[in-house]
């Protein structure tokens, strides 16, 4: 695959997600997307807000995350053949894989969280969020 064709597919999924769940609940619904609990107006809604608006939203999302998180593997692997090659007699040798690592520990949080939903099972779920969300820190 073309280094282009990823990187178009790694940042176009999301932007589409992203745009799709702002602009269906602000056209649908603008008064209630737009409303707080402490009764502050907003001229945006948050993400969490607009993704969890509703059951569309919220799978389209997933749908385009999920699709864009395997181009985001194959960057990942440009990324590493790219710093192996270049900078390989600049920097120390271990630094090019320990990149990689991290940079795969991260993809696979992100990917490990769309799977959970905080809102479907809070009790169980909450626990398992902060691991993986830790992991996606590190």
């Amino acid at each position: 695959m073309k280094a282009e064709f990823v990187v178009a597919c790694a940042t176009a999924c999301p932007l589409i997600a992203l745009a799709f769940c702002y602009i269906y609940p602000l056209l649908v619904d603008f008064s209630q997307i737009n409303k707080t609990h402490c009764h502050v107006y907003n001229f945006l809604p948050s993400v969490s807000a607009t993704i969890s608006y509703n059951p569309l939203t919220s799978f389209f999302w997933f749908m385009l995350i999920l699709i864009h998180t395997p181009f985001r593997f194959i960057l990942a692997k440009y990324l590493h053949d790219f710093y192996k090659t270049q900078f390989s007699h600049k920097i120390p040798e271990d630094y090019v894989p320990f990149a990689y690592k991290t940079d795969y520990l991260k993809l696979t949080s992100v990917r490990k969280q769309i799977f959970f939903a905080s809102n479907s099972n809070y009790g169980l779920m909450i626990n398992i969020l902060k691991i993986i969300f830790f992991k996606f820190l590190i």
